[in-house]
């Protein structure tokens, strides 16, 4: 298992919630194979963290084989990107997660339709909307 990979998932599998201290010996042993980059500073985390990354381990155990490496792939991907682009989904993310549930799921919905369109479909669609992007920068701001 890559090193790191442990600390991502975390961030996409962990739900937040209360718990109590957990003791390494306490841990199942493919919980303590999938953690086992954290042993040493196990004791010096807090009760949540320790809960969270115990679930997201569980969580990581109980994937398809496919599952695990779709999300190794996709957190290769994440470590190529620039720190920039990084902080750029990161704020995309926390603005859709600012939307309505409705607005989330008509996104959801149009990226879905989107993915199933050809590569020449996706390319015509990006153009054009790098074209009205431009437009909408060159135009000079109306004053009120």
């Amino acid at each position: 298992m890559k090193p790191g990979i442990i600390s991502f998932l975390m961030l996409i599998l962990c739900l937040t919630f209360n718990a109590q201290a957990i003791e390494w010996q306490s841990l199942s042993e493919q919980q303590k194979q999938v953690l086992g980059e954290f042993e040493k500073n196990w004791s010096s985390f807090d009760e949540q963290r320790q809960a969270k990354m115990a679930l997201g381990a569980q969580r990581w155990i109980s994937l398809e084989s496919e599952e695990r490496t779709k999300l190794t792939q996709k957190f290769d991907q994440w470590k190529a990107l620039s720190p920039q682009q990084r902080e750029n989904l990161r704020g995309k993310f926390n603005q859709f997660r600012q939307l309505s549930p409705e607005r989330q799921a008509k996104l959801r919905a149009k990226y879905k339709r989107f993915r199933k369109l050809s590569r020449e479909q996706k390319l015509r669609l990006r153009e054009k909307f790098q074209r009205n992007k431009q437009k909408q920068t060159q135009r000079p701001k109306r004053q009120r």
